[in-house]
């Protein structure tokens, strides 16, 4: 299944809520200045001589029309001390979109918690940044026009966890902090990314998945590091091994495992960002890559195991074991050379 591209629209509603909460904040707290040619009078009261008191108003201030200032909500939100000219021009029109933009994709590509849902051939980065800056630009009010995807037919069916969600969000916030953008900014727009949730997170719990059960990609290197060393110390099995380029070979079972029920798609490399592997140099079928190894099948029976055993030593619940098992154990014939017919034997 082609999986979308991720959170590529997840910024849709962000500025417009911005705008309203500052403008409400502003409204309710704020004193409107004295509009033009209006007088502001004081009273006071003072005694009689019958021992009465009545109202004397005193001096009776006009305020000059060259400092009477109306209040709109557009200069309400312009005078708050940190926010100076209008949002797009606070984050530096479209050249500081963009190098925020840039900044939080390299961010996220980096960080191997979510970065199985990027690494993949099928997303097209050029129009992944290319939208993210459209449609920055235009909810802030800027001369851009957003014609991509919308956030909830972006996201179905891709399994998104709340904890993938919260660290794409942290990725956001450290790019904005980065490019300067005032806190008071930062904070109004963390805010308002919460309500979003409910079109992009579908595993609010983080669990529907063997993938983040065992811990997303970062659990699964654990897993693959730990088999990796048990196989090579294994005599009987390491022969197979002893030419294989460490970084290709650990990078595709990563993503193997990460391809069951995850956001990795395995053989769908990109151009860039992993070990060893890309579009010009993807990660093989079983069938290619054991082809005239002679694996027997108790060389594969015992491969398996040692992929197990690194499964318990990461402390993965059995019932995942047995679900990884049973993926698994159908590759056998395309990997077995001899004794291919015990591959279909219980």
């Amino acid at each position: 299944m082609t999986k979308p591209h991720f959170f590529q629209t997840f910024l849709a509603k962000i500025i417009p809520v911005v705008a309203a909460l500052l403008i409400a904040s502003l409204w309710t707290t704020g004193c409107p200045a004295p509009t033009n040619n209006e007088q502001v009078a004081e009273t006071t009261t003072e005694k009689v001589a019958d021992g009465s008191t009545e109202t004397i108003p005193e001096t009776t201030v006009e305020v000059p029309p060259e400092t009477q200032v109306e209040k709109t909500p557009e200069t309400q939100v312009e005078e708050t001390p940190e926010a100076t000219g209008s949002l797009y021009q606070r984050l530096g029109e479209e050249a500081g979109i963009q190098k925020v933009v840039g900044d939080f994709v390299g961010r996220v590509v980096k960080d191997s918690k979510i970065n199985g849902y990027f690494l993949n051939n099928t997303l097209d980065a050029t129009r992944f940044t290319g939208c993210l800056v459209k449609q920055i630009g235009q909810a802030v009010g800027g001369p851009q026009k957003y014609d991509c995807k919308g956030m909830k037919e972006t996201h179905q069916g891709m399994g998104v966890s709340k904890q993938d969600f919260n660290d794409l969000v942290g990725h956001l916030v450290d790019a904005l902090k980065d490019a300067k953008v005032a806190q008071a900014d930062i904070d109004a727009i963390a805010a308002v990314l919460t309500p979003m949730e409910k079109d992009i997170v579908e595993d609010a719990d983080n669990n529907k998945t063997v993938y983040q059960r065992v811990g997303r990609r970062p659990g699964i290197e654990v897993v693959i590091a730990d088999f990796a060393k048990r196989v090579l110390a294994d005599t009987t099995v390491s022969t197979f091994f002893a030419n294989a380029n460490a970084d290709r070979f650990g990078t595709c079972l990563v993503r193997q495992v990460c391809n069951i029920d995850g956001p990795c798609q395995y053989g769908k490399e990109p151009a860039s960002g992993e070990k060893a592997v890309d579009d010009k140099k993807p990660c093989l079928g079983m069938v290619d890559v054991h082809k005239g190894l002679g694996i027997s099948h108790q060389d594969f029976t015992t491969v398996v195991g040692h992929l197990v055993d690194a499964l318990k030593g990461a402390k993965v619940a059995q019932a995942d074991i047995e679900a990884l098992s049973k993926v698994v154990g159908p590759m056998c014939s395309d990997i077995v050379e001899v004794g291919k017919d015990q591959c279909t034997k219980p």
